[in-house]
């Protein structure tokens, strides 16, 4: 069985790295959109998922995340010739 970490993950992207993030090599990004939510989207009438990972940023610039090659979450999807690994 493969192991479920976001290495192994369809929604998983390792970085190259920009300006403002220095990359690591065992980085990388999760496109799971819809169990990452910023704060600013949150409206109170909305109903609040108990299995998101809410994230902020201060003075609303720029906010973002990079998971290590071996974390791993309960929304893991083994990586497969149907589901590309770069889902943006």
């Amino acid at each position: 069985m493969t192991e479920k970490i976001c290495g192994n993950c369809s929604y998983w992207v390792r970085t190259e790295g920009n300006r403002n993030i220095k990359s690591l090599p065992i980085s990388g990004k999760c496109n799971n959109t819809e169990k990452f939510v910023y704060e600013g989207a949150i409206k109170d009438d909305r109903p609040f998922p108990d299995d998101i990972l809410l994230y902020w940023d201060y003075e609303q610039y720029s906010a973002g995340f990079l998971t290590g090659e071996n974390f791993g979450c309960i929304h893991w999807e083994e990586k497969n010739e149907r589901t590309p690994s770069n889902r943006e």
